[in-house]
């Protein structure tokens, strides 16, 4: 077994019996190398993926929100309203000034603008990275204990595998308090149940 460590990386995986290890791609340096001779009868952790493509690694993406009302919800407008004006800011900057939380608050429901969110459904991780290559943002919802609770996906972070999106990838806002997170770092999500749900803006 053998694994190499790599520039911004580190310690990936252990590969073995000539396959491939380290990365290829993208001009990142191989640091070091640490090999392992082990028994076929014994047992042995990898310790992970030992093999990144740069081709299949994904640059920073961090889409620019034009929000003048509060990143934060408000009495007057939960989480999902807002992250619905911040995303009309990005899809629509001009009229940015427009979109303020409240005004998608009425009679208990959030009101969409028509043709500006599609449908409810089920949470894609390979959909929302597409939508941030087009410069669309993705609302993100998911259940916690006896509630919910809406964020707005804004980006995502270099380096992260195309095929092997994580939650700890995915650049926010979260409404809860209004700053710019991982959406694994969002309000109550670790105590979240249950499948994720989206939409995604046109």
């Amino acid at each position: 077994y053998y694994r190499l460590h790599v520039q911004n990386y580190g310690w990936l995986g252990y590969a073995k019996n000539g396959s491939i290890a380290g990365t290829t791609g993208g001009g990142i340096s191989a640091e070091a190398i640490e090999i392992k001779l082990v028994a076929k009868v014994d047992s042995f952790n990898s310790g992970g993926i030992a093999y990144l493509d740069a081709a299949r690694m994904t640059k920073q993406i961090r889409l620019q929100h034009n929000m003048q009302y509060s990143l934060k919800q408000v009495h007057s407008a939960g989480c999902c309203e807002t992250a619905y004006a911040i995303g009309l800011t990005i899809v629509d900057p001009a009229n940015a000034i427009k979109y303020k939380p409240h005004n998608y608050w009425r009679n208990g429901q959030t009101h969409y603008d028509s043709g500006r969110v599609g449908k409810y459904i089920l949470y894609d991780s390979n959909a929302v990275y597409n939508n941030l290559v087009n410069g669309k943002p993705t609302m993100v919802e998911f259940e916690h204990d006896n509630s919910v609770h809406w964020v707005i996906v804004i980006g995502v972070r270099a380096g992260a595998m195309i095929d092997n999106l994580q939650y700890s990838d995915f650049i926010i806002i979260d409404p809860q308090d209004g700053y710019e997170k991982y959406l694994i770092d969002a309000y109550r999500f670790s105590a979240h149940k249950g499948s994720l749900h989206m939409k995604l803006f046109y």
